[in-house]
C-alpha cells in the first residue's frame, strides 16, 4: 500500500494559524474575566476607586469594585451575601453581591441626601441622610427606599442600630445631640399602624459625631469631632450619666472592643489611636499610626484592629494584645474597614 501524502496550502496554513491566535486571545480574555473568590473571612474596605476586597489573613487585596468616588461607609447582611456601600459625595448608595464582586444595583437619590453611615436592621438597611436632615431604610429586596424619617437634628452623621430593642441611635453634630428613633403602633379608629417615635436628647457636648454602643447594650459613647470631650449616655433611660476629657482628641470614630473592657478612638487630626480603659475611662496608650484618622473596626474576637488613615492611603492592622501595627494594606483613600466572616 502507498501512503497518501497531503501538503497543505499555504493559506490553509494561514487560516489554521489565524484560529489559533484567535482561539489563545479567547482564553485569555476569559481568564482574565475570572476573579479571585472573595475569601472568608474577608476585609471590606472603601476608598477612592470604590470597594475594595482584601485577605485579612494574607492582607492582599482581591478585588476592587466600582461604587464611584469618595465611597464612605459599609453595613452588610449576616450571611455576608450583600454589602451597602454609600456615597456622600455622590448622593447615591451601592448594593453589592460579595461573591459574584458586582454591584447591583446604584441608587441615586432624587434630592440632595448625603448618605453616610449605614447598618443592617432586620432584613433591610438604615442610613442617614446627612444632607436632609434625616434617616432612611432602603430595602435590598425591592431596591428601593421603602421610609424616610425627619429628625429635625442637624448634621446627623453617625448611627448604630440596636438589634436588642430595635432602635436607631444617631449622632448629630450641629446639634449636640444624641436621637432614640424606634417603631411604634399608632392606633386610631380600631386600626393599628406603625410610625416612628423620634427622641433627641442632649449629648453634654458639642459637635459630636464619633459613636458606639456597648456590647451588653447598656452605654452609648460618643465624642467631639472638635474638642477633648467623650459623653457617656444611659440607654435604657435616654440621659446624661457623665463626661470626661481625654487631652487633644479630634475624634472621628470610636469603637468598643467585644468584650467591653476598652474604647478605641480615631483622632482625624493627630493620627493617633487612642486607647480609653471603660471602667475608670483613663487613657491605657497613645498609638501613631498615620497622619489622620477615620474609620476603626475589630474583629469579633477582639485581637485585631483594622485603622484607615485615608491621607496615607492605608489600612493598618493593630494587635490589639501587644497594641502594636504588624501590618499594613495599601488602599487609596482609605476610610472605612469592616471585618466580615
Amino acid at each position: 500500500m502507498i501512503a497518501s501524502i497531503v501538503t497543505a496550502s499555504k493559506p490553509a496554513v494561514r487560516t489554521a494559524t489565524s484560529a489559533l491566535i484567535a482561539c489563545c486571545f479567547l482564553a485569555t480574555a476569559l481568564h482574565a474575566q475570572v476573579t479571585t473568590p472573595t475569601p472568608s473571612p474577608a476585609l471590606l474596605i472603601t476608598g477612592s476607586a470604590g470597594l475594595t476586597i482584601a485577605d485579612p489573613k494574607t492582607l492582599q487585596i482581591v478585588a476592587t469594585i466600582p461604587t464611584g468616588s469618595a465611597t464612605r461607609e459599609i453595613a452588610f447582611t449576616p450571611d455576608s451575601k450583600l454589602a451597602i456601600v454609600t456615597n456622600w459625595m455622590g448622593n447615591t448608595f451601592s448594593l453589592i453581591d460579595l461573591k459574584e464582586q458586582k454591584e447591583l444595583d446604584r441608587y441615586k437619590f432624587g434630592f440632595p441626601a448625603g448618605p453616610n453611615s449605614v447598618a443592617y436592621a432586620d432584613g433591610k438597611f438604615i442610613f442617614t441622610a446627612e444632607t436632609a436632615d434625616s434617616i432612611g431604610r432602603y430595602d435590598p429586596a425591592t431596591k428601593t427606599v421603602d421610609a424616610m424619617i425627619g429628625t429635625g437634628q442637624i448634621t446627623g452623621h453617625v448611627l448604630v442600630y440596636d438589634a436588642a430593642i430595635k432602635t436607631v441611635i444617631l449622632t448629630a453634630r450641629n446639634s449636640n445631640s444624641v436621637t432614640f428613633i424606634d417603631s411604634i403602633p399608632i392606633e386610631y379608629r380600631g386600626n393599628s399602624r406603625p410610625n416612628w417615635r423620634v427622641t433627641p436628647v442632649p449629648a453634654g457636648i458639642t459637635f459630636n459625631e464619633a459613636e458606639d454602643l456597648s456590647p451588653d447594650g447598656k452605654e452609648l459613647w460618643t465624642a467631639e469631632f472638635r474638642g477633648s470631650k467623650v459623653a457617656v449616655l444611659d440607654v435604657a433611660t435616654h440621659s446624661l450619666k457623665t463626661t470626661f476629657e481625654v487631652p487633644d482628641l479630634h475624634s472621628d470614630r470610636l469603637k468598643f472592643t467585644p468584650d467591653g473592657k476598652r474604647v478605641l478612638l480615631s483622632d482625624l487630626e493627630n493620627g493617633q489611636l487612642r486607647v480609653i480603659d471603660v471602667a475608670t475611662h483613663k487613657e491605657i496608650q497613645k498609638l501613631q499610626i498615620g497622619k489622620g484618622l477615620e474609620g476603626v473596626n475589630i474583629t469579633p474576637d477582639g485581637a485585631t484592629a483594622y485603622i484607615c488613615a485615608p491621607s496615607d492611603n492605608d489600612v493598618s492592622v493593630v494587635d490589639l494584645k501587644t497594641l502594636t501595627v504588624t501590618g499594613h494594606i495599601s488602599v487609596k483613600g482609605a476610610l472605612s474597614a469592616v471585618w466580615i466572616p
